[in-house]
């Protein structure tokens, strides 16, 4: 310490001694420029996860185009410019569909259509359709294709057991639009379908023209 010094002189001296020390140790020690490089890093890394986050959220909410030729009418008898776009039911929507009396057929079925009413849009070129105009055995499809959507996980399994008659087992399968067979039409129907009109069209000796094709989820609620 030296003595000519005053002791606010002496304070100033010794404050000035540790800046200066520290300034010497950070440019010494060069760690700053690592660091900040490493947490660029990891922040890169957030911010990926967040965008990989957002892209499974809008897959999961967003509208999803779906394949009429996949339908059990094999999308034969929708206009070809058919555009069927669903998404997947929100948290209210399922409560309400867990809440409904399973017993009571009629609550099932507008339940059902309810869940049409917001998770299908039907769309044909620019004109806005209803989910009315999908067909009604295509109905069950649509409907398990925007449960799977909504529990891309099997969160909330369906399934029922069927006991093998050649082995006397039973097995345990899974209602899924994967677990069912379709069928195709035979020749001898095929042969009055007209692929122009999306129809059958039978010509009769006595009756003229018969014009037939399956009946709409409109046309049913009727």
């Amino acid at each position: 310490m030296d003595e000519n010094l005053n002791p606010e002189e002496e304070k100033r001296k010794a404050l000035e001694e540790i800046e200066n020390n520290a300034e010497v140790n950070y440019d010494d020690k060069e760690a700053p420029i690592e660091k900040k490089t490493s947490l660029g890093k990891v922040s890169n890394r957030e911010t990926m996860a967040r965008e990989a986050e957002m892209e499974v959220v809008q897959n999961k909410f967003g509208w999803h185009k779906i394949n009429p030729e996949f339908f059990p009418s094999r999308g034969l008898f929708y206009p070809e410019k058919i555009e069927i776009k669903i998404k997947a039911a929100d948290v209210p929507q399922v409560r309400h569909f867990s809440a409904i009396d399973e017993q009571d057929p009629f609550s099932v079925n507008e339940a059902l259509n309810d869940l049409l009413i917001t998770c299908t849009r039907v769309m044909v070129g620019e004109k806005t359709m209803s989910y009315q105009d999908l067909l009604e055995e295509d109905r069950i499809h649509v409907i398990l294709e925007i449960r799977e959507l909504t529990f891309p996980q099997g969160e909330n399994r369906l399934a029922f057991t069927v006991n093998c008659p050649e082995c006397d087992t039973e097995n345990e399968i899974e209602i899924k639009n994967s677990n069912f067979q379709l069928r195709d039409l035979e020749e001898k129907i095929m042969k009055y379908y007209s692929p122009e009109e999306r129809l059958f069209i039978v010509k009769t000796k006595d009756y003229g023209e018969i014009r037939v094709k399956p009946p709409t989820i409109g046309v049913m609620r009727i």
